[in-house]
């Protein structure tokens, strides 16, 4: 397979008017002879890290052919589509044009061509792999500055409270999560879980500082827990039983004060009294804030001296105790003793013997005092009297 060439070689002088002569040159180009240039190796394969500074030579390809007299020129073919490799087309120097980033692409393979100069037709290819290294120069970031979040206080230990995360743009960066705490923990994978049990009544708020590592560089977010309070415990009363002396018809009087705590902080712990039966709420009032005891409008010694009320304690949660208000009504003299008979006209014969009865009396007071009769006026000549059985008699006096 053969090729001619054929052209003038011409030489001239350098007079005013040039002088010159040609000589007619044809050139034969046996193809036979020629073959491709062959590379050192098929593929080749190198790793740089992506901060190296740009122009900087990352490999050196070689062809080389059996005719030392005949050039060999070097390109990139494909796989450099961005720009990012420079080949030097005499040497087979590939330098770096633009700054590598491992986040964004971490292989680059490129066909590499070798030619020989003027003959194109002669040519072999070479792939180049190129590996980026990732170098920790991303530090990591939370996704959030702040999580807020809520734990009963009666949560088991491990139980997960709340997720952080925390990326890096680094590509084989390895994420740890830190705090600082005896009550909560982080798990590898950033969940924050009990690590104590919480006491609602010792500490309703945990401000905790998570940190998260790529191994040189840090990041910390703020993590609020609240806890939440659960209905642990019931009133108890101070006292087993109240006693309160009570006047009848004293109405709106302070009697005292029932009192009773519960351990729960918080809503759960607010105490609310009441009466048991509602309708003894005629009898006394109970003060569903304070336990303060009062006097109702229906307190009379001689209906009943006496009363027993089942008086509850109930928490904010709904857990209740009871105990009993007993309450002793006091008697006041406010009933007038009634005589019985009211009025009487008796007939004595002026010869009745003494100490006959004319008329026996009865004096009852509602108030269950004690009751004494006595005449008061008419009697002036003494002719009456009332004996131990408070029955009228005639004396001897009246017939004298």
């Amino acid at each position: 397979d053969r090729a001619v060439y054929n052209f003038n070689v011409v030489c001239s002088d350098a007079g005013l008017v040039p002088l010159s002569s040609s000589a007619l040159v044809t050139v034969v180009v046996d193809f036979e002879v020629l073959e491709a240039p062959v590379f050192d190796m098929s593929e080749y394969f190198v790793s740089v890290e992506e901060d190296i500074p740009l122009q900087t030579s990352i490999v050196k390809l070689n062809a080389s052919t059996d005719d030392p007299s005949i050039d060999i020129i070097y390109e990139i073919e494909s796989g450099n589509e961005n720009g990012q490799f420079h080949i030097i087309p005499a040497t087979g120097v590939i330098l770096l044009l633009k700054n590598l980033d491992a986040s964004v692409q971490q292989t680059y393979i490129l066909s590499v061509k070798a030619t020989l100069f003027g003959f194109s037709r002669f040519f072999s290819l070479a792939t180049v792999t190129i590996t980026v290294q990732d170098i920790n120069d991303e530090a990591p970031e939370f996704l959030l500055p702040f999580y807020p979040a809520t734990v009963s206080e009666n949560a088991q230990l491990v139980t997960p409270v709340v997720q952080v995360e925390c990326n890096d743009d680094d590509v084989n960066s390895e994420i740890s999560y830190a705090l600082s705490s005896t009550v909560f923990n982080v798990t590898a994978d950033g969940v924050i879980i009990v690590a104590s049990l919480t006491d609602y009544e010792k500490q309703t708020i945990y401000d905790l500082t998570v940190t998260c590592s790529d191994g040189e560089n840090t990041a910390q977010t703020t993590v609020r827990i609240e806890v939440l309070p659960v209905n642990e415990f019931t009133p108890v009363f101070d006292q087993t039983g109240y006693h309160f002396f009570a006047t009848e018809h004293s109405f709106g009087t302070l009697l005292g004060t029932i009192h009773a705590t519960d351990l729960d902080a918080g809503s759960d712990g607010e105490i609310t009294y009441f009466l048991q039966n509602p309708g003894n709420s005629s009898v006394v009032f109970v003060d569903p804030t304070v336990g303060d005891i009062l006097v109702g409008n229906n307190l009379d010694y001689e209906e009943q001296s006496f009363w027993s009320l089942p008086v509850v304690a109930v928490d904010g949660g709904g857990k209740q105790s009871f105990v009993f208000l007993n309450i002793s009504v006091n008697n006041t003299n406010d009933v007038k003793p009634q005589l019985s008979p009211q009025a009487v006209v008796k007939v004595v014969p002026s010869d009745t013997a003494d100490g006959y009865p004319i008329e026996t009396y009865v004096c009852t007071d509602g108030d269950g005092s004690e009751t004494n009769i006595t005449i008061i006026q008419g009697n002036n000549m003494g002719y009456f009297d009332l004996n131990e059985y408070n029955q009228l008699t005639w004396t001897t006096v009246a017939g004298g």
